[in-house]
C-alpha cells in the first residue's frame, strides 16, 4: 500500500515521528549542554575577573550613555506616597539585577557592529606586528581615534 498510492503505511509514520522525536532530544540535549558550558564560563569568569570585567561594562555604560534605571518610589493603594521610619520616601529599584541595561547595552553594541559591517569597517585590519592586543597600562578602556575623525575608531578593553 505504501508504494502503490504514494502514502506511507502506519508503520513508517511512526517510524519518522520515532526519528524526528530522537533528532529534536539530540538538539535539546546540545542546546542544554551548552547553555551549561556558558554559565560555567560565567561563573568562571566572574570568579577571576569579576571586577575588571565590571568596571570594564561600567565605562561602557558610561560611553554609550546607557544610565541606571533610576528607583522608583512606592504608593500605597490609595496613591498616597509609603514613607519609611526616617521620613523618608520608600523606594524599590525596578532593574535591580541591570539586566535590561545590560540588555541596552549589548543591542547598542549590536547595532554599531551592523553599521561598521555595512560600511565595511569590520571586521577590523589585522594589527600591525609591533601592536599589541595586551591592556593598556592603566588597566582601563583605551579609546583612540585616527585625524580628523570625530568618532573613536578603535577602543580597546
Amino acid at each position: 500500500m505504501g508504494t502503490d498510492s504514494g502514502l506511507k503505511s502506519l508503520a513508517e509514520l511512526r517510524a519518522d515521528i520515532a526519528r524526528q522525536e530522537a533528532e529534536l532530544a539530540e538538539k535539546q540535549r546540545q542546546a542544554a549542554e551548552l547553555i551549561a558550558k556558558r554559565e560555567r564560563l560565567i561563573d568562571s569568569a566572574l570568579k577571576n575577573a569579576g571586577r575588571n570585567r565590571v568596571s570594564a561594562i561600567e565605562e561602557l555604560v558610561e560611553l554609550f550613555d546607557i544610565p541606571a534605571a533610576p528607583p522608583r518610589e512606592t504608593r500605597d493603594k490609595n496613591g498616597q506616597l509609603v514613607l519609611k521610619k526616617d521620613g523618608t520616601p520608600k523606594v524599590r529599584f525596578v532593574d535591580r539585577d541591570e539586566s535590561n541595561r545590560m540588555e541596552k547595552l549589548v543591542a547598542t553594541i549590536r547595532e554599531m557592529k551592523s553599521a561598521a559591517e555595512s560600511t565595511g569597517a569590520w571586521p577590523p585590519p589585522p594589527t600591525a606586528a609591533g601592536d599589541s592586543h595586551e591592556p593598556s597600562a592603566s588597566g582601563g578602556l583605551s579609546i583612540e581615534s585616527e585625524e580628523g575623525e570625530s568618532e573613536p575608531s578603535r577602543v580597546t578593553l
